[in-house]
């Protein structure tokens, strides 16, 4: 994780960069931009913490920059020296961080070099670890826990980030550049290769998963792509427990303890949301409280979901990977994996962004009596229920849905966040009419959610009756949990771990 370190002079080299208020150039360098700009925030990051990284806010962008150990130019020609013998090195493959000092120094002896790779060895064995094992001169910001994006629009362009703290800007440009096409090109291929599959002019738009979990969007040259090749990975490092999403703000402890009612009581809930909302995050947040003796089918195009759950049974998609009839035989659609799932005996059913006709599998998962979730592309609750009605969900299948979380990345006075803005009910009245009930809000001004005490709502009595409680103690659930849910974020408790015992602990003692 990134080490805060005390915010002293930073050697900033020279550097070109577009001003969006401007539409110009300006070189940015160590003394105007001590002039003319603020050092936000500086950490340490990278391998072995020996990265440092600055955030600068130069009054009309933000600049995320990296300084890396330096090399000197003799230094440079012994790591490429060292570089070829381990890449030659019929084990490569099987190397690990751990083992690089130790095969640098046999290296080093091997070609008679032992004293210089002695004297430079911390930071021979960085580069070593970043270009070998690593991803390179991106290599910092895959390992920079703070950094939630990563873009790279094309040739010549400065890499962009998302960073998950500083958010007064939405895209920060780095100190980090593919120079040329053939660089990018060549990198774009390495990746989907570490990620086991392929990339190439015949199918040059790929999505895929790196080993870590991250997600990737990659596009080769200029086939699809006016800029050259680029790609996009979005980060998912520990998964967020609802306790962190709760002490960021998203949501309340009230609205948290209720989701969590509904979770654990197989309601189905829809996710709904804007691009980059934090539809998938508050998804797997909410899937950690599953009950331990459950089983989630999960459902994806590309992987995302990272369940810690011993029930958890993940499907993904396949492409076929050749343009023929015969091998359009070999694709495995979301459909698919539905009609499988549904055989599958799972108490929880997750499709993870749903678009289209599959949507009716999820309603009739929810018809057989399992959860359902899903996460679905909509600006508003009106959006989404109109789409659903263009799909041809008729009222029943619509009576079967729970609650829509509406989740959006809102702009405040301290920069973008995240928030639910709205939970609603759906339910049929008597008369047979789909009706809906927004339960919660987000109220922009204070940034606070109302209500702020228990109410019985019409799902919560239905819980109540599946549970054979009152409304009082359904109610008294409620706000017992909304209270764990505030003392442990209260404390910085934030694991799943600390949930389950307070809970446990809370059920013992009455």
């Amino acid at each position: 994780m990134p080490r805060e370190i005390p915010c002293s002079e930073i050697t900033i080299e020279t550097r070109r960069t577009r001003s969006s208020r401007r539409g110009e150039e300006t070189t940015i360098t160590k003394e105007n931009l001590q002039a003319q700009s603020v050092i936000v925030k500086q950490y340490r990051t990278g391998y072995k913490d020996l990265a440092i990284v600055s955030i600068i806010d130069n009054g009309y962008q933000g600049i995320y920059h990296i300084e890396e150990p330096q090399l000197s130019d003799d230094s440079r020609k012994l790591l490429e020296t060292l570089k070829e013998y381990i890449l030659m090195n019929p084990r490569v493959s099987e190397l690990r961080e751990e083992n690089i000092r130790m095969l640098l120094l046999e290296a080093g002896e091997v070609l008679g070099v032992t004293d210089r790779v002695e004297r430079n060895l911390a930071v021979l064995e960085y580069y070593i670890v970043r270009d070998v094992l690593g991803y390179g001169k991106i290599d910092v910001l895959i390992r920079d826990g703070l950094v939630e994006e990563i873009s790279v629009t094309g040739p010549g362009q400065p890499i962009r980030i998302a960073h998950r703290e500083v958010t007064d800007y939405r895209w920060l440009d780095t100190n980090i550049v593919f120079e040329t096409e053939t660089e990018l090109r060549n990198y774009v291929i390495l990746l989907a290769q570490r990620s086991g599959t392929s990339i190439s002019p015949a199918f040059p738009l790929r999505e895929f998963t790196l080993p870590e979990g991250h997600r990737v969007k990659a596009t080769l040259g200029f086939e699809v792509s006016r800029r050259g090749s680029g790609f996009t990975i979005r980060k998912f490092p520990r998964p967020p427990t609802i306790l962190d999403l709760v002490s960021w703000g998203t949501l309340s402890p009230l609205m948290a303890a209720y989701l969590w009612l509904m979770v654990e009581n197989q309601q189905f809930i829809t996710i709904v949301g804007p691009q980059a909302a934090g539809k998938t995050t508050l998804m797997q947040a909410l899937l950690q409280l599953v009950p331990y003796d459950s089983k989630i089918v999960t459902i994806e195009e590309t992987p995302e979901l990272n369940l810690y759950h011993p029930g958890w049974q993940p499907y993904v998609t396949r492409e076929p990977l050749l343009l023929s009839t015969i091998a359009e035989r070999t694709r495995i659609d979301i459909e698919d994996l539905l009609r499988v799932g549904l055989r599958d005996r799972g108490e929880y059913f997750v499709i993870a962004e749903a678009r289209g006709r599959e949507i009716l599998y999820a309603f009739q998962a929810a018809a057989v009596g399992s959860g359902s979730l899903l996460t679905f592309h909509a600006g508003s609750f009106d959006e989404f229920f109109n789409r659903l009605k263009i799909l041809g969900i008729d009222r029943e299948l619509l009576a079967l849905l729970s609650c829509v979380v509406l989740i959006k990345r809102v702009k405040l006075n301290n920069g973008w966040r995240r928030r639910i803005t709205s939970i609603y009910e759906v339910y049929m009245d008597a008369s047979g009419r789909i009706r809906h009930t927004e339960v919660f809000k987000w109220d922009r001004k204070e940034d606070s959610f109302k209500p702020d005490e228990p109410r019985l709502t019409k799902r919560l009595k239905q819980v109540a009756e599946q549970l054979g409680w009152s409304e009082e103690e359904i109610l008294q659930e409620l706000k017992e949990r909304a209270k764990i849910i505030e003392r442990l974020v209260m404390q910085q408790r934030t694991t799943l771990e600390d949930l389950q015992r307070e809970f446990h602990i809370s059920k013992t003692a009455l």
